[in-house]
């Protein structure tokens, strides 16, 4: 008799199998994380980085990349830390002036019998180092606030405007009479006023450029035109000199820092400001300002283009 044995089936191919699928998966997750390594360690892409960040499998990897990440000793003023909002952090100037906020029923009613009212502002900790080691990546406020994670209010201290620099201006008159100064007032150098698609964005990054330890730009931040437009078009809500006020308390907030290697900054305001330049010389008759504009036509070139941009991304 003849006895045939059949190799039965003990599952070591499905294993084989398996295993593969598990290296596969392993491998592409190495790839995944050299492209990010390269990705966020040589690309201030902030947007890209932010929706990573926000990712529940991603973000706490981009997030430790982004902790040790590098950067230039020569051009980082800031750091990483996190300051919570509060008046004192304000006080120090280790969180900046954002925006200004003043509610609909109390734009009627502004000026008050010692001066203007009902105006608050707004601030949160701005990571500079983004916009100084490259201004091209971060050419926008707004850039810098989206990167800083300004945006939520839960970051944001709110404080009444008036309120703000009279305590601002008292904790400065006393850190003049101290032997360690923790806060400085930066000088107001210079203010572009300009038409929109002529070139004043690359105005304002040679700005940063020319001195980016020294020098901080403020390219389009929202507090500024605020104040210039506030009073309203033929200043039915208050006054020039009021507007003027404003606009001088909001600058005044905007210049300090606790980084002691700043000492200037500039301004770029937004191109609806240039109606607008009669209260800016008011505030202040000697601080230089220019105007940036260019040909018409190319101007007008340049709207229908970003037009038809728009309209093709739909």
């Amino acid at each position: 008799m003849v006895v045939v044995s059949r190799k039965g089936n003990n599952g070591r191919g499905a294993r084989r199998r398996l295993f593969k699928k598990v290296a596969l998966i392993g491998c592409l997750n190495v790839i995944l994380l050299i492209v990010l390594l390269v990705v966020l360690g040589g690309n201030d892409d902030h947007r890209a980085t932010k929706r990573l960040r926000q990712s529940s499998l991603l973000g706490p990897v981009v997030n430790r990349i982004q902790k040790h990440k590098k950067r230039d000793p020569e051009t980082t003023v800031t750091d990483e830390e996190s300051f919570e909002p509060t008046l004192d952090n304000m006080l120090k100037g280790r969180i900046t002036l954002v925006d200004v906020v003043v509610d609909r029923d109390d734009l009627d009613n502004l000026e008050g019998p010692d001066g203007y009212q009902n105006i608050r502002v707004q601030f949160c900790r701005v990571q500079w180092y983004h916009q100084k080691e490259n201004p091209s990546n971060f050419p926008m406020f707004r850039d810098l606030i989206n990167v800083s994670d300004c945006s939520n209010k839960g970051d944001l201290f709110n404080m009444d405007l008036r309120d703000a620099v009279a305590a601002v201006k008292a904790y400065d008159q006393q850190m003049m009479n101290s032997d360690s100064v923790t806060v400085k007032q930066l000088d107001l150098k210079g203010v572009a006023f300009h038409e929109s698609r002529c070139g004043s964005t690359l105005f304002a990054n040679i700005c940063v450029s020319a001195n980016p330890v020294q020098h901080r730009v403020y390219s389009e931040s929202p507090p500024p035109i605020y104040g210039l437009k506030v009073c309203g078009e033929n200043f039915e809500r208050c006054s020039v000199e009021t507007a003027a006020q404003i606009v001088r308390d909001i600058v005044y907030l905007m210049g300090r820092t606790d980084d002691m290697r700043e000492t200037n900054y500039f301004l770029k305001i937004q191109s609806l400001g240039s109606r607008h330049i009669e209260v800016f010389r008011k505030a202040f008759p000697n601080t230089p300002w220019l105007y940036i504009y260019r040909d018409p036509v190319q101007v007008m070139m340049s709207h229908f283009e970003q037009v038809v941009k728009k309209n093709v991304v739909r």
